[in-house]
């Protein structure tokens, strides 16, 4: 792999995360839709389920300043199709362990439950941020982050807390009520048990959450190994 090819996969990994956007919103970003400021870059969506919306590269805006060094104005910034970057972030999920395919869309799931969960926009916000039309998929990510909240709280009780904690669903992640047998949602049956029997029959899918989160310290793994490449050429010039 030489260093230009390695430098876009990590340029292009980053912005999908950090940007939160569709695979083929990304795919379709030109060099004048990218924008330099001081904290970064305005990435500026164009070609979108909804309307055009700007967004943010903050962390990760150094990868990015170096992939652009070899694009040209006109050009599309990242030059995959949809199956080669498919199977990039495939392959990067392999290295995570995760048995269950891995998406671009995932790594916007994680992306949108994240910056939720740590307060980062509000509800009004995350809609425009994500591209959202209605509030439907924002309510799937809510009662994600709601779900988390529920067990920080309880955390905190004393005396009695298992037996007042909500029983979280493993398929479909709806909390129910404390003691519950099945779910009422998608009715599987619950508790450590039945998890333990879905992870055996899934291959871990009961816990792809927590493999997602792997999955993003793989990627700031990556991020740091081309952060030390980069300071080594630079003490070779």
């Amino acid at each position: 792999m030489n260093a230009g090819r390695s430098i876009e996969e990590r340029a292009f990994i980053t912005t999908l995360y950090e940007t939160g956007a569709r695979l083929f919103e990304v795919l379709n970003l030109r060099r004048e839709d990218v924008v330099g400021e001081d904290y970064g870059f305005r990435v500026t969506i164009r070609d979108s389920k909804s309307q055009p919306r700007t967004v943010l590269v903050v962390e990760h805006a150094h990868l990015l300043k170096l992939h652009l060094q070899s694009t040209r104005p006109g050009e599309r910034v990242f030059r995959y199709t949809k199956r080669t970057a498919e199977e990039l972030v495939s392959n990067l999920a392999r290295k995570a362990g995760i048995p269950k395919r891995v998406t671009p869309h995932l790594l916007r799931h994680l992306r949108a439950t994240h910056m939720l969960a740590e307060g980062m926009l509000s509800e009004t916000e995350a809609m425009l941020w994500f591209g959202w039309k209605t509030r439907s998929m924002l309510d799937r990510y809510v009662h994600l982050t709601m779900r988390h909240a529920h067990e920080k709280v309880l955390s905190h009780l004393r005396g009695g807390a298992e037996e007042r904690r909500p029983v979280t669903c493993w398929r479909c992640h709806h909390v129910n009520r404390p003691r519950s047998q099945r779910c009422v949602r998608c009715g599987v049956p619950l508790g450590e048990k039945a998890r333990k029997m879905a992870e055996e029959r899934y291959g871990g899918e009961a816990s792809l959450e927590a493999r997602l989160e792997k999955l993003e310290k793989i990627v700031l793994q990556l991020i740091k190994k081309i952060e030390r490449r980069e300071k080594r050429r630079r003490k070779r010039r």
